[in-house]
């Protein structure tokens, strides 16, 4: 329970607009990106189209196999290639933000 006790010191630090409005907004902006997502793969056939066959774990496969998007060249393969790609940067920020945290080195 640590974590939901995390998150009450966090509502009460921010106020509950905000917390809300974060909460809200990331729900929002994992799904629309899931759905942009699987919509785009359906349109262009991803990834069984461009000759990669995987089943579990298939983030780094996608990533690897992601230069054949760009040497498509349509407008739903570079879509694809920038959704499978743009997350990175956003992550690895993120990372990099909690790694100069002193109180989030703790957690990690």
């Amino acid at each position: 329970m640590k974590w939901l006790d995390e998150q009450r010191a966090y509502l009460k630090k921010v106020g509950p607009a905000r917390y809300w409005t974060m909460i809200v907004g990331t729900v929002l902006f994992v799904s629309i990106w899931s759905f942009s997502e699987v919509w785009v793969s359906g349109q262009i056939g991803w990834p069984e189209a461009y000759g990669v066959h995987c089943h579990r774990k298939c983030l780094l496969p996608w990533m690897w196999n992601s230069p054949k998007l760009l040497l498509d060249g349509s407008v739903p393969a570079i879509a694809m290639f920038a959704l499978l790609w743009l997350p990175l940067p956003a992550f690895l920020w993120g990372i990099s933000k909690l790694a100069r945290n002193p109180k989030s080195r703790k957690r990690m």
